[in-house]
């Protein structure tokens, strides 16, 4: 009976240990995944535009680009990003959502413009997006989900124009892990607060959506970004420690505009 337990005891040790082991070693490092997926970024991120470009409406007119450009322009440059490295694109459709893509792009969806009820929350919103894209959170989602393997193929030409759109659906459609999502919100506090924006507006932002979660133009936003009431709860807890100064982004007057802008694009 003792020899027996002393067995089992000496296994679990040796199961803890080796598993303690295995999770000390970074494998993407070792085996320069990282690296590769970093490299071909660019050129999966084109080869994916192409096809999301096929089915979509993207907006260009100035009215509407200019304002969002400067928002951008706003947050990079008082954060030490380059303004030109991230390129953003509005497409005409009526969901509420935006996500970053690859190859440093940011997609907003006309539906999200007309949500925010101010511009502030439209910063808060795209700070975010930005977050993700700084700490190249798109890969780390893509190689996930997708698969080192799948990506590999994409850009050694490889993947399928059915393959393709599933990873587009990837992009647009779902959450990514928690801890990313959380990175990107804190991330996001910082950017709002260097560029002088409180990042309470995208906490009501949040906040309003979780409370409308059954509207079906607010669903994606909604299920791609779960825990949305605890996220904003918590990313005014994180203003709390900060001391911004805060500056008026557009007069109301600005903004109404960009609004009937976008409501006047035509009937989607």
């Amino acid at each position: 009976m003792k020899r027996l337990l002393l067995q089992s005891v000496l296994l679990v040790l040796l199961f803890f240990g080796t598993w303690f082991l295995i999770s000390r070693i970074d494998f993407m490092k070792r085996f320069s995944i990282r690296e590769k997926i970093e490299v071909n970024e660019k050129k999966l991120g084109d080869l994916l535009w192409s096809t999301f470009e096929e089915s979509e409406i993207l907006v260009r007119r100035p009215e509407i680009t200019g304002p969002v450009e400067a928002f951008k322009k706003k947050l990079c440059e008082a954060n030490g990003l380059s303004p030109d490295s991230i390129r953003v694109y509005i497409v005409d459709k009526k969901d509420v959502n935006a996500f970053a893509f690859p190859g440093r792009r940011l997609v907003l969806f006309t539906g999200l413009i007309e949500a925010c009820e101010t511009p502030e929350e439209l910063c808060g919103v795209m700070a975010h997006e930005i977050a993700h894209i700084e700490k190249q959170h798109v890969m780390k989602k893509l190689a996930k989900e997708a698969g080192i393997g799948i990506l590999a193929a994409i850009t050694g030409n490889a993947g399928s124009s059915e393959v393709l759109r599933q990873v587009l659906r990837m992009l647009s459609s779902r959450a990514y892990d928690r801890s990313l999502e959380e990175e990107a919100d804190q991330t996001a506090v910082d950017y709002l607060c260097e560029a002088g924006i409180g990042s309470e507006h995208l906490s009501h932002f949040f906040l309003r959506l979780s409370e409308k979660e059954k509207l079906p133009e607010l669903l994606t936003w909604v299920s791609t970004h779960p825990g949305l009431k605890e996220r904003a709860a918590e990313i005014l807890r994180q203003q709390k420690k900060q001391r911004c100064k805060k500056e008026q982004l557009l007069e109301p007057d600005a903004w109404k505009t960009l609004q009937e802008a976008v409501r006047s694009l035509p009937a989607r």
